[in-house]
């Protein structure tokens, strides 16, 4: 995805269109893909786990200095199998959204 500005992120939730925004720090958000898109990575294709299932991956956050700014990565917690499902906390922040409460805070 493309990384926003708080302001960016707000209006998306404002807007109920934030379902795929994750706070890298503060002041700048990933706006992430809804759909698959080619040369994005197979991060966009990972669930919540959420009351059903064990989260086997984290969001890592780290700068690119090529890139001139933070990026964010999914790196694995566990083994995962060929053909086996990927799993990742979404983050207080989605789940605020879906019950209507305002905190785009980063994660701890």
């Amino acid at each position: 995805g493309k990384p926003i500005n708080r302001e960016a992120a707000m209006k998306l939730r404002e807007q109920g269109k934030a379902t795929h925004v994750k706070g890298l720090n503060y002041d700048i958000f990933l706006d992430g893909n809804r759909w698959p898109t080619v040369g994005q990575g197979a991060a966009q294709m990972a669930n919540d786990g959420k009351d059903f299932a064990k989260n086997n991956s984290k969001f890592v956050i780290k700068y690119d200095l090529a890139a001139g700014g933070d990026r964010c990565f999914l790196k694995a917690t566990e083994d995962i199998k060929a053909g086996e499902e990927i799993f990742v906390s979404y983050g207080r922040g989605f789940w605020q959204n879906l019950t209507g409460k305002n905190n785009m805070a980063p994660d701890p």
